[in-house]
Order: C-alpha cells, then structure tokens, then sequence
C-alpha cells in the first residue's frame, strides 16, 4: 500500500449521522435553488444573483464530498498511540490533511458566492445610490475576507507542503485563522441582513407585510447561529495532538452552514411561485362558479372591471360579452378590439403601444384598463 492510499477504517455512528443530516439539508438546498430558477424563468429572467447561487451549490456540494470522503480515513477516533487502530490513524492522517487544506478553501468560496448572490440581488432591485454605494463597499468586503483568508491557509505552512507533510517544514497556528474566518463571517451576514431594513421599514405596504419581508430577509440567522456553533468548536480542534478525534464537528458544521445558507436566500425567491400558484387555484374556482358560458385562458384572472389588480397578463372572454383584457409580458399593452366597435363611434379601436419605461433599476407602475361592450 503506497502512502497515497488511505487504510479503511469503520464509520463512527455520530458521523454517519452527521452525513445524513448534511445530505438531507443539501437536497433541499438544491430543490429550492430548481425552484427558484424556475420561477425566474417564468417571471423576471435571470440575473448574476442567480448565477453566483448555482456556483454556489458546486462549491458546497464539493464541500460536502470532501466531508464524506474523510469519513472512514478515522474521522471521530481519538488519535491515542495505545489506540489499537492508531498505526492506521496515523498513516491516514497526512492524506486527510490533504482534503482539510482545499476544505476550507472551497468552505471560504462557498460562502462567499452565497454571500455575492444576495448583494447581486439587491444591486438589481434597490435603485438608491446610497444603498448601492453600501452593496458596492459589502461587496468589497467580502473579496477583502475571501482573498486574504485563501491567502493565509495557503501561506500558514512553509512550503505549503508542509500541510500534510510535518518533515516538509513548518506551519504557523491554525487556530486563529478559522476563529478569523468565522467571526468576519457572521459580522458579513449581519451587514448584509441589516441593509435592506431600512428601506422595507419605509415602504408604503401594510405592517404585516413589512413584518413579512423583515423575516424573509432575515433567515440568515439560522446560519449565523450554526456559525457561532462553529467558532466554540474550532477552539476545541486540536490538529497537533488529536486531529481525527477534533475535527468532525467542525466538518459537519461548515457543510451545513453552507447548505443552511443556500436555503436561507432562496427561500424568499419562491414568493412569486407560490403567489402564482395561489392565483391558478383561485382561477380554477372561479372557473367552476362562472359555468361553461365564461371560460379564461391558461393562467388568467378576472377581468373587465375597473378595480381588479393591474397586474393581470392574462385574457378573459365571455360568449355575449365581447370583454378583453391583455397585457403583453413585453412592455407594450395589447390591442383591444372587438367586431363590434368601430372607429365611427365613441368606443374606438385601441392599438398596441409602448408603455414608458422606467429608468434602470426602477419600478414600474401602470394602470390597466379593460373595455366593455355589451347590451343594456
């Protein structure tokens, strides 16, 4: 057996479970991220928030494969020389040195993507110049954190070898740089959590609603306290004396902080689907109480009156009514024609025109009418 081959040895219980919690987070990590591109097919589009989100699932899934496969290199035993497995701990131990050195490499781009994918978020819907500028300088900031922890793992060992290799050289203490990363991270998520608190707080919306989108945005708590778990554990690694009895809790919470992230920040992005689906269900009910005289078309709402929400895209026409009301999901209104009006009258033909757009990172807000012609 060459020194590149590790000695299998059996899984910890608290490990395997570790994995399994780890594994069930990250697959609904990823069902929320398929939803959340779906629904930014059928709406909005795509942007870089979405795109810093899908590079964010390669690098956490690539976390997690590394914390798999240091599962049975003697994760979770205690590295005592009476140990009777110890000559197996000790020649797997420089080759699970190996995996912790690009384990918290990709732990840092990770969250850093995760992190990128949010600001990107709110660089595309926040139009204030002051709040952009306080994106650009977060944004800074996390390339500031990212950069020069990427920089001290790889630099703490002279020659970097000496990671996995203890006659190769020297290293300097690890601990201060994890303890670093962590507590640079939490004050990053708090920042980035507190920025649009200010500006919800000064929508004109219901207080419910207000208190609604405070707790979308706020979800990231849930990786902050996971982070705050992680800091206590990494004064508890001991990577000298006792690294395969230490590090497991620490793997297991950095996975975990990752994919708790993820979900974290799509969370809020399923808003508009399920908004769409409350709206088909509410069509398909209101399609059985009109009869078969009325029928809407796929995804379409009621229409033909002046106070129904102006958001409608969707057309509804009734035999006998002739009643439309469209709106193109390009910017422009639709025609609204009918064979029975005319130009002559005082019900003219409407014709399809640009509706104004607003500027870059700006709402836009029209009102939307529907004609009627029918019989008294």
């Amino acid at each position: 057996m060459t020194k590149d081959e590790i000695i299998p040895l059996p899984m910890v219980p608290v490990v395997r479970t570790q994995i399994i919690i780890n594994a069930i987070v990250a697959c609904f990590a990823v069902l929320l991220v398929s939803l959340r591109l779906y629904s930014r097919s059928l709406g909005a589009g795509f942007g870089w928030d979405d795109g810093w989100i899908l590079v964010a699932v390669i690098f956490s899934w690539a976390l997690f494969g590394e914390q798999v496969a240091i599962r049975n290199m003697g994760e979770g035993y205690n590295f005592n020389p009476q140990f009777s497995l110890y000559p197996a701990l000790a020649h797997n131990v420089p080759i699970m040195f190996k995996l912790l050195f690009t384990f918290g490499i990709i732990y840092l781009f990770a969250l850093a993507s995760v992190k990128m994918s949010v600001l990107s978020f709110y660089k595309r819907t926040f139009s204030t110049e002051p709040m952009k500028r306080m994106i650009w300088a977060t944004m800074g900031l996390v390339f500031v954190w990212l950069a020069s922890h990427t920089l001290a793992f790889i630099f703490v060992c002279r020659p970097t070898q000496a990671w996995w290799d203890v006659a190769a050289g020297t290293c300097g203490n690890l601990i201060p740089i994890y303890a670093s990363i962590v507590v640079v991270n939490i004050i990053t998520d708090v920042i980035i959590m507190a920025l649009p608190m200010y500006t919800i707080w000064h929508l004109q919306m219901r207080k419910t609603e207000k208190v609604a989108l405070t707790l979308a945005f706020g979800l990231g708590i849930a990786s902050i306290i996971v982070a705050c778990k992680r800091l206590s554990a990494v004064f508890g690694y001991n990577a000298i004396t006792n690294p395969t009895g230490t590090v497991g809790e620490s793997a297991f919470l950095c996975v975990l902080e990752t994919f708790l992230a993820l979900c974290c920040v799509n969370i809020p992005m399923m808003r508009p689907l399920i908004r769409g689906w409350v709206r088909s269900q509410s069509t398909s009910r209101l399609e059985e109480s009109e009869g078969p005289g009325c029928h809407f078309s796929k995804n379409s709402k009621q229409s033909g009156s002046r106070n129904m929400p102006s958001g409608d895209h969707s057309s509804r026409y009734c035999p006998g009514r002739e009643e439309w009301d469209m709106v193109e999901n390009n910017g422009t209104s639709a025609t609204v024609d009918s064979a029975s009006i005319d130009d002559t009258g005082s019900e003219k033909r409407f014709h399809s025109h640009d509706v104004t757009q607003p500027p870059p990172g700006h709402i836009a807000v029209c009102n939307k009418w529907a004609v009627t012609h029918g019989q008294l």
